[in-house]
C-alpha cells in the first residue's frame, strides 16, 4: 500500500478522533471561553496524537516518522505517545487547572527541546518529498506555541471547588502501580 495512503488513513482517524473528542469533551462544558476550548482541543490532539501514532512508532512502520528510526528508539517514542495519550485523556476527564497544568507542562517539557534539537542537530535526516516531514513540522509548531500561551495564562476549565476527589481504591491502585513502575526502573 503506497505510503501516502497510510497517512491520509491516519489523518482521517485523528480528524475523526478531533470530532468525538470535542463532542465528549469540549460540548458537556457549556461556559467556557474560547481559550478554554483551545486548551481543551490541544488536550484533545496530543491525546488522539499519542494513541494514534504510537502505533505505528512501536510497530517501527516507515511512514509513521520523519525518518527511519533504530528500533529501540521507535519503541521508546511509541511508549511514550501512549502515556502522553492516557495523561492526557485523565487531564480530560477531570480538567481541574492541577492536571490541565501538568499535561502543558509535560507535552512542552517534551516537544520543545525535541524540536530544537532536531533543527539544530537533524535536520538533515529529514526527507523532504515525503508528507509526514511537512506533517510533522506543522503539529510539533502547532502544539508548541498555544501550550507555551495556555502555561503562561491557563483558562479556567473546572473550579478545584467542583473537582472529585480520588477514591481510596484508586489511591491504593495507583500507589501500586507506581510502586511496581518505580521497581522496574531501577
Amino acid at each position: 500500500m503506497p505510503s501516502i495512503v497510510i497517512q491520509l488513513a491516519g489523518l482521517f482517524v485523528l480528524f475523526t478522533g478531533l470530532g468525538l473528542g470535542y463532542w465528549y469533551f469540549v460540548r458537556p462544558h457549556a461556559n467556557l471561553t474560547v481559550a478554554g476550548r483551545g486548551l481543551l482541543a490541544l488536550l484533545i490532539l496530543t491525546m488522539m496524537g499519542g494513541f494514534i501514532g504510537s502505533i505505528g512508532w512501536w510497530l517501527d512502520v516507515p511512514e509513521a516518522f520523519s525518518w527511519d528510526l533504530p528500533a529501540l528508539a521507535s519503541r521508546m517514542l511509541g511508549a511514550a505517545a501512549v502515556a502522553f495519550g492516557f495523561l492526557n485523556l485523565a487531564a480530560l476527564r477531570q480538567p481541574v487547572a492541577e492536571r490541565v497544568r501538568l499535561a502543558l507542562i509535560l507535552l512542552w517539557v517534551y516537544l520543545t527541546p525535541l524540536a530544537v534539537a532536531i533543527v539544530l542537530f537533524h535536520l538533515d535526516r529529514f526527507n523532504p518529498g515525503a508528507p509526514i516531514t511537512y506533517a510533522f513540522f506543522i503539529i510539533v509548531l502547532g502544539m508548541i506555541i498555544p501550550c507555551s500561551v495556555y502555561l503562561l495564562r491557563q483558562p479556567v476549565i473546572i473550579p478545584l471547588s467542583e473537582h472529585q476527589p480520588t477514591s481510596p481504591a484508586m489511591k491504593i491502585w495507583l500507589g501500586l502501580v507506581g510502586g511496581l513502575m518505580g521497581l522496574w526502573g531501577i
